[in-house]
């Protein structure tokens, strides 16, 4: 399984990056982890340079979300595409 860490700076790029990955037949998953302007200053090295468990409160829902649907998608597509290959 692959996955791929993209980055928009918009939400027209995110649905543009969206339909290339569906037609590379990559699943899109439902949730992303979106790092807003403060935070990305907090851990930077330009900015405060803090860990990145300095903002583990504000994103793990986010990422625990988005990797509960990339494991609900893998265990799904893994399933389909050994029954398809059989």
């Amino acid at each position: 399984m692959k996955c791929v860490l993209v980055y928009a700076t918009d939400r027209v790029d995110t649905d543009h990056l969206r339909g290339i990955g569906v037609e590379l037949e990559m699943a899109p998953v439902k949730y992303a982890v979106a790092i807003g302007g403060g935070e990305i200053r907090r851990v930077h090295p330009f900015g405060e340079g803090a860990d990145m468990s300095a903002i583990d409160d504000i994103i793990r829902p986010s990422a625990d979300a988005m990797f509960d649907d990339l494991v609900w998608w893998s265990t799904i597509l893994t399933g389909g595409r050994t029954a398809v290959a059989a």
